[in-house]
Formats: structure tokens, C-alpha cells, sequence
């Protein structure tokens, strides 16, 4: 009888703790999607655009990691259900901080998007420019500048999938990425240049999970204008004319 109790004492103790312990999925929430853009703006400003695609977590809280950059909160947009206050709230945890906002009523089934802007002062501002590129050889150009982005989940949520984009100051393209060493793509059109980072995670896997990161680490130059363009070459076609002229005894 004793052993009977015991067995049934045991049995009952496993199927409360299969029932406490949490899965994966409750563990790591992942059906979100977080993307950012980062871009130049005026008088070497930058501006930060998150925007925030998914189901909010319970009593409806949206939480975000504070952005790397030191930034300014300039508005909250959202679609899908309405939120307590547009203002980010800090929220402090076991040594962690984080954005949060609050949907109204109950909305955890319901998918919302949140876009958050902030203001970056002197982002993009120009300074004496490295000689040197990031592997330490020549770029015999002069104005090379380096920027430098860390994205940390410190949430308790784990991202889905993960873009990040980086546009350039007006005329600028990219000259070396150092990090990361994929995922990513160059991208370039009429006015400037930047890198776009696509981190599209698994159905059941997060493409940042908690308590990873992801780094963008890059040089750009100052890219070549249509005048500077015609005036380099013409001066390399007479250059050319110039040494077949003085040459021109070899030949004959």
C-alpha cells in the first residue's frame, strides 16, 4: 500500500511539473517580426524607424529592446489596436532595461504594428576621416568614416525575423562591411548608399533569440559624382594621349 502511495505521489508530482515547466514556444514567444532603418538626416542628424509586427504578449504588453543608438523618442504609430500611452516605457529586470507599451483590452490574439521614430544627433556627423580601411590597407581616397551598429534582444521574446537597413548620407556608398560576414546585401540608387541585413529565422526558431545579438559594422566614402566621373576620365584618356605622344618613337 505504501509503495502504491508513493508510485501515485510520483506520477502526480511529474505531471505537475510537465504542466509547470514551459516549452519553447511558451518560453520564447517568436510569432514577431522587428524591423529597423536607419538613416541620415539633416546636418549629419540620423533618424531610427522600428517597426514591431506581431501578437502582444500577455495583459497585452508589447516589449522592445531600447534602441543602441542614444536617441531621442519622437512618435509611436499604431495599427491593428490601440495602445495606453505612445510614450515608451522603461521597464527594468533582473539587470535588463526595455521599451514597453500597453495595447487596451484584451488584443493577445490580434496582430498589431507598432512604428516607433527617434532622432539620432550627430549620427552621421563628419569628422576627421580615417587614411586606413577597416583591414588596415590604403583606400588612396582620404574621406573614408566608419559606422558601427549592436542590436541586442534583451527582451524576454525571442524576434521571428530581422531586418536591419542602414542608408547613407546623401552621395555616400559603402566602402567595406566588416560585420556581418552574411545575410546581408549592398544596396545603392541615384542619391546614396547603404546595406540592408535580413535575418529571416525558422518557423519554430527565432532569428534572435533571447540574449543574442547582431552587429553591422561598416566603412563608406563619399561616392564619385557624373561631373567627377567625366573629369577623371578625360583626364585618364589624356594622360593616355600624352604617353603614346612622347612615346611615339618606340612605335614608328
Amino acid at each position: 500500500m505504501k509503495r502504491l502511495l508513493i508510485a501515485v505521489l510520483g506520477i502526480c508530482l511529474g505531471l505537475i511539473l510537465v504542466a509547470w515547466w514551459p516549452s519553447p514556444a511558451q518560453a520564447e514567444q517568436i510569432n514577431n517580426e522587428l524591423e529597423e532603418k536607419i538613416m541620415a538626416s539633416d546636418n549629419g542628424d540620423g533618424k531610427l524607424e522600428v517597426m514591431w509586427k506581431g501578437k502582444p504578449g500577455p495583459e497585452g504588453a508589447i516589449v522592445l529592446p531600447q534602441p543602441a543608438l542614444k536617441g531621442r523618442w519622437v512618435q509611436t504609430e499604431v495599427t491593428g489596436a490601440a495602445i495606453e500611452d505612445p510614450k515608451p516605457k522603461e521597464v527594468k529586470y533582473g539587470g535588463n532595461k526595455w521599451y514597453q507599451w500597453n495595447v487596451k483590452g484584451s488584443s493577445e490574439s490580434k496582430e498589431v504594428t507598432l512604428k516607433i521614430a527617434y532622432l539620432v544627433p550627430e549620427l552621421f556627423k563628419e569628422t576627421k576621416s580615417d587614411t586606413t580601411n577597416v583591414e588596415g590597407g590604403p583606400t588612396n581616397r582620404g574621406d573614408l568614416r566608419n559606422f558601427s551598429y549592436n542590436f541586442k534582444n534583451n527582451t524576454p521574446y525571442g524576434i521571428g525575423k530581422y531586418t536591419c537597413s542602414v542608408i547613407l548620407p546623401p552621395g555616400c556608398e559603402v566602402f567595406a562591411v566588416t560585420s556581418p560576414k552574411k545575410d546581408f546585401r549592398v544596396v545603392r540608387d541615384n542619391n546614396s548608399g547603404g546595406i540592408i541585413v535580413e535575418l529571416p529565422g525558422k518557423k519554430d526558431t527565432a532569428a534572435i533569440p533571447t540574449g543574442s545579438s547582431v552587429g553591422v559594422e561598416l566603412s563608406y566614402v563619399k561616392g564619385l559624382t557624373s561631373a567627377q566621373t567625366g573629369v577623371s576620365w578625360l583626364a585618364s584618356v589624356l594622360i593616355a594621349g600624352a604617353l603614346l605622344y612622347f612615346r611615339r618613337h618606340l612605335v614608328l
